[in-house]
């Protein structure tokens, strides 16, 4: 009687902490169709002037909230390649940098003009994440070639040692006091200080042994960032170097999610997309109740999201989320809402 009974706690305790949705955003989508190159839209960024970009497989996009305008090597001198990895920003001039499967590509919005940036090697450098340190010096991570930074005098691209256990570079970026933080592919996660030239491990515990890889790092406060895995969300303390869990009812309730994305609105609300699942959002209060609201592509809803595979989350200056799917890209506004069911 007495094990009946505890569970019964379990379940009443459980339930009452934890509640489920589905929110009614409702979407606007844009494919092929709506002028697009491509369907996968692996990124997304929008420029000083306002103007958003789409990366795809099969090159650029920029986007004036009417039109299309496809940029490829074909019909873009200085774009080496139309298989677009990642997108950046120069936070003092705007500039864009443009990850590829050839290289980097510089982008003035002011000249509108594309620069290829030169590298010693007889190879392709595969472009997978590109950050920015608090002097303004740009640096990327290759899926193949390691780490690189750009020198400002040459204008070329020179490989950097840090020491790394391999080359496979996933994801950088930088924190407060000049510190780089670096997920790789095949060999976790770590971080090095400039000031000390020290490379630190950040322990990340993985399923099945199997090394976690992290794709996108958002701040949630002044000492907790949250970090989007192939394995789930977890936070990361850049005080004492640790990280742990984080809403493990995900988990619990849709299986190990790959977060693609994430928006914090603040301690209490935030936004992700996933690779598999689509949208969630998620609130907790201050008692540490927790409602989880997923919202899913629905075949029968024109105004649903596109596709539950999503690559990549932008929030625009306008307030307005864009969601780059596999099979296109989606955008909402936050403020309209309806809940379309509670369990």
């Amino acid at each position: 009687m007495s094990k009946l009974l505890g569970r019964l706690l379990f379940i009443i305790l459980f339930c009452t902490s934890t509640s489920f949705a589905q929110y009614n955003y409702r979407f606007r989508n844009y494919s092929i169709n709506d002028g697009l190159s491509q369907s996968a839209v692996s990124t997304i960024l929008q420029d000083k002037l306002g103007a958003l970009w789409v990366g795809t497989q099969d090159g650029l996009n920029k986007f004036d909230g009417q039109t299309f305008e496809n940029l490829t090597p074909e019909n873009t001198p200085g774009l080496e390649s139309g298989d677009i990895l990642c997108l950046y920003k120069s936070k003092k001039n705007g500039i864009l940098w443009i990850g590829t499967s050839n290289g980097l590509t510089k982008y003035d919005p002011l000249t509108e003009k594309f620069e290829k940036i030169n590298y010693s090697s007889q190879y392709a450098i595969q472009i997978k994440t590109i950050s920015e340190d608090s002097k303004g010096e740009i640096w990327v991570g290759s899926s193949s070639n390691g780490l690189f930074q750009l020198d400002k005098t040459s204008k070329k691209l020179k490989s950097i040692d840090l020491k790394l256990p391999t080359y496979k570079i996933q994801f950088l970026s930088f924190l407060p006091g000049n510190i780089l933080v670096i997920s790789t592919e095949d060999k976790g996660m770590f971080n090095y200080h400039f000031s000390t030239k020290k490379l630190l491990p950040i322990t990340l515990k993985g399923k099945k042994g199997k090394f976690i890889r992290v794709n996108t790092l958002v701040k949630q406060t002044e000492q907790n960032y949250l970090l989007g895995t192939n394995q789930g969300l977890f936070t990361f303390n850049i005080k004492t170097n640790s990280t742990n869990a984080y809403i493990p009812e995900l988990e619990q309730n849709y299986g190990i999610l790959e977060i693609s994305g994430i928006y914090v609105f603040n301690p209490e609300k935030l936004i992700l997309t996933t690779k598999t699942n689509g949208l969630f959002t998620i609130h907790i209060s201050k008692k540490g109740k927790i409602s989880i609201s997923n919202t899913v592509h629905d075949i029968f809803n024109d105004n649903a999201l596109l596709f539950n595979a999503c690559n990549y989350l932008l929030r625009d200056k306008n307030g307005i989320f864009w969601v780059g799917t596999e099979r296109g890209l989606s955008s909402f506004d936050p403020l309209h809402q309806g809940i379309l069911g509670i369990g």
